[in-house]
């Protein structure tokens, strides 16, 4: 899972910087939403931007894919962690995405 890391950090700034709009995605989408390996979230991003969720908590190993995205929008919160041991407490979110990461977990 580190090499995928290192690959983002490196390269993972263009990696799908378009979003995937899905009409399921925004079917089921409401409320406090988490992007679990969000890398840039440009998908998520968009379901917040379309006012979809309330507010969107970004949580990926890749600090500067992080860094790029943050921004002053009090309702987007970026978490620098790992997926294996999210540091949010049961329940907290009516949304939870896993937008292609499942693939990269051991």
């Amino acid at each position: 899972m580190y090499e995928t890391v290192i690959w983002f950090t490196r390269k993972g700034f263009s990696y799908r910087e378009k979003p995937w709009l899905y009409e399921f995605l925004y079917k089921y989408s409401y409320g406090i939403a988490l992007d679990l390996g969000s890398g840039i979230a440009s998908t998520t991003r968009e379901i917040l931007k379309k006012g979809f969720i309330e507010r969107l908590f970004l949580l990926d190993l890749s600090l500067p894919s992080l860094e790029r995205v943050c921004t002053d929008d009090t309702r987007l919160i970026c978490v620098y962690g790992d997926v294996l041991n999210p540091p949010f407490r049961d329940r907290f979110f009516n949304t939870v995405y896993l937008l292609a990461i499942l693939h990269h977990i051991p």
